[in-house]
């Protein structure tokens, strides 16, 4: 049976309005609607991908990038899409279309830049520690690309966001939510949660964006992350801790507030976080 396009509840459609959430993209639509069939058609799905000339060149790109460190080229989309599989190439799909539905002025080259490096380290610790965590290199990728993504969309909205970011980066002593919701009543991660939710993302990324700064929730076992959720975050944590450190960036107060914990529940002792140190420096991250 055909699936349907899937529909969001209408007190999630008027949360995105308020919040100007950029709409899911009409070919990550298609492709969501076109994986959820009881028995997706690889065809079908590759003419649809292939309708975009710029999604697909970025598919092609990516599967043939050392990240994935496939033994074969994909030629053809059809090919790429075998080669990843449904699941991933969905998840590449949404992260291919994030930057270009998101604002984008120049000062936010950065952000993104380190939004993508942290991707491909949260993809290759999910690889190096896929013992401890049992998750998916694409799903690690996927959940550390859309994490911060309510940052471009909180700067468009709020002029004195800016004075927010430094504050919630540098503070030890409060939570970066709590400065933001205390500023502008909203965050990025309810932002990102809600962004992710009407593009269709895994329910379990979903919840993971919306709590990847609740530190409470790291150091302790609950009912509110699942350990998928709890994993992807602590992933793309220890991600952007290994780039801060081999990278020069600027420092924030995460990994001081999360960092013990998040080493604990990975059993990661000190020489287990030195050698990542060091592995991390020789990973090529930059452009394929």
């Amino acid at each position: 049976m055909a699936a349907s396009a899937p529909s969001l509840p209408e007190q999630l459609l008027k949360s995105i309005e308020q919040n100007r959430i950029p709409p899911c993209p009409a070919i990550l639509q298609q492709v969501v609607t076109e994986t959820r069939k009881t028995e997706p058609d690889l065809r079908a799905l590759a003419v649809i991908i292939s309708a975009d000339a710029g999604v697909a060149a970025s598919l092609l790109k990516t599967v043939n990038s050392p990240f994935y460190g496939l033994p074969d080229k994909a030629h053809t989309v059809q090919q790429a899409i075998s080669l990843l599989g449904i699941r991933a190439t969905a998840n590449a799909v949404a992260s291919i279309t994030l930057q270009r539905a998101l604002p984008t002025p120049p000062q936010l080259d950065r952000f993104w830049d380190s939004s993508m490096k942290i991707a491909r380290l949260s993809g290759w610790l999910a690889q190096q520690l896929q013992a401890r965590v049992n998750i998916a290199a694409d799903l690690a990728y996927t959940f550390s690309l859309f994490r911060d993504a309510g940052i471009p969309i909180m700067l468009s909205r709020f002029p004195d966001y800016h004075a927010t970011l430094q504050e919630a980066n540098t503070c030890l002593l409060r939570g970066f939510t709590e400065i933001e919701e205390e500023r502008h009543s909203t965050s990025h991660a309810l932002i990102g949660y809600l962004l992710t939710q009407s593009w269709w993302l895994a329910s379990d990324t979903c919840k993971a964006v919306r709590h990847h700064h609740d530190c409470t929730l790291i150091a302790t076992d609950n009912r509110v992350l699942s350990v998928e959720s709890g994993n992807l975050i602590m992933l793309a944590q220890l991600a952007e801790y290994l780039l801060q450190q081999t990278s020069g960036q600027c420092h924030t107060r995460e990994w001081d507030k999360m960092g013990e914990a998040i080493c604990t529940r990975l059993g990661l002792d000190d020489t287990a976080l030195q050698e990542l140190l060091e592995q991390a420096r020789d990973l090529p991250l930059g452009d394929d």
